[in-house]
């Protein structure tokens, strides 16, 4: 009893120090190579602090982005919208109002908000980081349990828990900092119970209670937790039925369904986010879909990367083949001893596999439930979500499946050495865990986590130089105005318009310009130069301009393009065609010192998300 106890020590102490070095590890990431943040991330907190305010854009998913010409704002607006203010600290009517005009459920926006309240007027990445780092914990712990349940072996799970926690899939869960690693969390501990449920002969109060809980709390936090609770409940309650575990079947069921429903009744937005389709997504075949969110669960879980080719179609051709040889073969040779005898272990099979199901005692079908909602999932997953929207990033749609996939590979692997030797079974178990660790160590230098960013800022932030300053902003895009929120909190007024040479020109924002300038005072002019052409550009463009308008005139004299780039002289007419001095940034500036009379200085340039952001100082001229 005391070797017992003291071997299960053992192993809380190895699962506590892997899990430590993993949370190490991802505190450095985040803390020594995170310094972009995605736009989501930026949304995180303005969906949870901003005072009915779900966009700080001029946007709606009805409508999509606004067609006026400019747009005014203040710095409080920016300030205000990802931070909470003393006047909408915990203010959590606002919170549910922006997440039902939004597209997600809102437990993890009224935790990020309450955090936000504490420190009112505050700022900082590490408040939702903290949180990812609290659901990192109990995640792991879940997924040991399970891997208990599954595998029937410590070591495969405690390999599982220090593979998938190293991964790339697994560190960018929880250095992504949006609902997603609480997702994984309440996935991990609804699974657990699921699959516990299928060991007890009788329900007990615990886990009735725990499904419903985690079922309530997942829902609350991703609609994607509907889709697989949904697939692993009826995985579950199939393989109830099997063993004839009706009363069983019907408590699990209902267990499920009551969290489940009490989700629906604290969020009934949830049935028109379900049936929301973004109106700027499209859709690809589903076996292309299929196949490209395969191709990222297997990137994220090893680092290899796959072009995204048919493999599909080959797989389905294969299949074909096979079958079609199959076939007639078997017929032909269906009497032969061989063929008979194969026959009989096919049969002899199926009614031990059909004896074990029956009683949990003999078998644990955890895994099996797992592996079909996995697939179930990603199924549905494919079908709905429109990849090319989000490329490599669409793997936040499958953060909640990468563990339990990396643990249905190990213990697949550690099956084949169950009733080995125990020499074998132990060189087995060491040569797995170094090609686990060479695997991890070859991902991690080849990669970088999808969501970890990072980008040389050496210059000086550019809010340093709009505070208390009238900011005339010329940007790319507006969507992106939400992620150059932090370098507008301190400004006073604040004029946006697109950075297009026609906007420039145009004289109805040219006379909203004039009331800056007429001022007399100092402004900073802002220019996301990501789509300008660069100096270097610039200067080639006049040094071979005679030669490219002599092109244009003599080949695009009728408006109709056929350069194919076949010479140098065509490949510069191409980049060079649409050319305009007000597609630089040195263009913009020189256009502004004309139109304001006002002399200009570089301040500093910003990288953020989809945007770079070139700060001017703009000064009037001495009275």
């Amino acid at each position: 009893m005391k070797e017992k106890k003291k071997k299960l020590r053992s192993e809380h102490i190895i699962l506590a120090v892997i899990i430590l070095l993993q949370l190490v590890t991802l505190v450095y990431l985040f803390t020594a190579k995170k310094n972009i943040y995605d736009c989501d991330e930026y949304y995180s907190y303005g969906l949870s602090n901003s005072y009915k305010r779900p966009f700080i854009s001029p946007f709606s998913y009805e409508k999509g982005l606004g067609g006026e010409l400019t747009y005014h704002y203040t710095g409080d607006e920016f300030k205000y919208y990802l931070r909470t203010s003393p006047d909408t600290r915990f203010r959590y009517d606002s919170v549910y109002y922006n997440q039902a005009h939004d597209t997600i459920p809102p437990l993890y926006y009224l935790i990020l908000h309450t955090i936000c309240s504490v420190r009112t007027g505050h700022f900082s990445w590490y408040y939702a980081f903290v949180i990812n780092l609290l659901c990192f914990i109990p995640t792991q712990i879940f997924i040991y349990l399970i891997g208990l349940k599954v595998t029937r072996s410590k070591f495969l799970s405690l390999l599982t828990v220090a593979f998938w926690g190293f991964t790339l899939g697994g560190i960018s869960c929880f250095i992504f900092l949006r609902m997603y690693a609480m997702l994984t969390m309440f996935g991990a501990m609804f699974t657990y119970y699921s699959i516990n449920a299928q060991t007890e002969k009788k329900l007990s109060k615990k886990t009735c209670i725990m499904l419903a809980v985690s079922a309530f709390l997942g829902a609350m936090t991703h609609h994607n937790f509907l889709i697989f609770a949904f697939f692993l409940t009826l995985f579950s309650c199939l393989f109830m039925l099997i063993q004839k575990s009706f009363k069983k079947m019907f408590i699990y069921g209902l267990s499920v369904l009551i969290g489940t429903a009490l989700s629906f009744a604290a969020f009934p937005a949830t049935v028109k986010h379900m049936t929301f389709k973004m109106p700027w997504s499209d859709k690809l075949d589903f076996f292309t879909s299929l196949r490209f969110f395969t191709v990222s669960l297997k990137d994220n879980m090893t680092g290899s990367k796959t072009l995204y080719t048919n493999w599909m179609l080959y797989a389905r051709v294969a299949l074909v083949f096979i079958v079609a040889f199959s076939i007639p073969i078997i017929f032909l040779f269906r009497k032969s001893a061989f063929m008979q005898k194969a026959f009989k272990a096919a049969k002899n099979g199926l009614k031990a596999v059909k004896r074990k199901l029956s009683d949990p005692n003999e078998m644990n079908p955890g895994g099996i439930i797992l592996l079909l909602t996995i697939i179930s999932f990603m199924a549905v997953i494919a079908h709905v979500t429109y990849f090319m929207e989000l490329v490599e990033k669409s793997v936040r749609y499958l953060y909640i499946v990468i563990p339990f996939t990396a643990m249905l590979v190990i213990g697949l692997v550690g099956l084949f050495f169950r009733k080995t030797k125990k020499l074998i079974k132990t060189g087995a178990s060491v040569v797995g865990s170094l090609l686990l660790a060479a695997l991890l160590i070859y991902q991690n230098s080849v990669s970088l986590p999808v969501y970890l960013t990072e980008a040389t800022q050496n210059n000086e932030p550019v809010c340093k130089y709009t505070k208390d300053k009238d900011c005339i902003f010329l940007i790319y895009d507006l969507r992106a105005l939400l992620n150059t929120s932090l370098m507008l909190s301190d400004a006073n007024n604040i004029l946006v318009t697109c950075n297009t040479h026609s906007n420039l020109e145009n004289q109805e924002i040219i006379d909203e310009f004039q009331t800056i300038f007429d001022k007399n005072e100092p402004f900073t002019l802002l220019i996301d130069n990501v789509s300008f052409f660069t100096e270097e550009e610039k200067e080639e463009y006049y040094r071979s301009k005679d030669a490219i308008d002599a092109a244009i005139k003599e080949k695009l004299g009728d408006d109709s393009f056929t350069l194919e780039g076949s010479s140098d002289l065509e490949s510069l007419t191409i980049k060079y065609r649409q050319y305009n001095d007000l597609r630089t940034e040195s263009g913009v500036v020189e256009y502004f010192e004309k139109l304001s009379g006002y002399s200009s200085e570089y301040c500093t340039e910003e990288t953020s998300t989809n945007c770079c952001i070139a700060a001017y100082r703009f000064t009037p001229p001495e009275k």
